[in-house]
């Protein structure tokens, strides 16, 4: 992936999604130890009234999975509809926020089924 195509997928996804009015610092390619969630291939960090977001994306060479591949295109999807979910996202309610996880990362496939054909 290079810094070109990642910014590219992250515009085009943006637009899709109407995350417009949200201030995102996007950030393509980052190390495993520099990331702000442990064990992740994607992170995003907002504040969901000032509409500002952080989304880290996993550096490709410290994906470590013996059974699946990294998929660059649908991380960025999911870290980005956490952005359009933010109000149900993080509510303290572990239950709650399993399922809001689940719904977003089913989404996420939903959507790369529906591009991909």
């Amino acid at each position: 992936m290079t810094e070109e195509k990642a910014k590219e997928l992250f515009e085009k996804w943006r637009k899709i999604l109407h995350l417009e009015e949200w201030d995102i610092r996007f950030k393509w390619k980052v190390r495993a130890r520099d990331m702000n969630l442990s064990d992740s291939v994607g992170c995003t960090t907002f504040n969901n009234i000032s509409k500002q977001a952080i989304i880290q994306m996993l550096d490709p060479v410290d994906f470590e999975n013996d059974l699946f591949q990294y998929d660059y295109e649908k991380t960025l999807v999911h870290e980005l509809l956490h952005l359009k979910f933010a109000d149900l996202d993080d509510s303290g309610d572990p239950l709650r926020d399993k399922l809001t996880h689940q719904m977003i990362n089913d989404l996420a496939r939903a959507f790369m089924d529906a591009v991909r054909g």
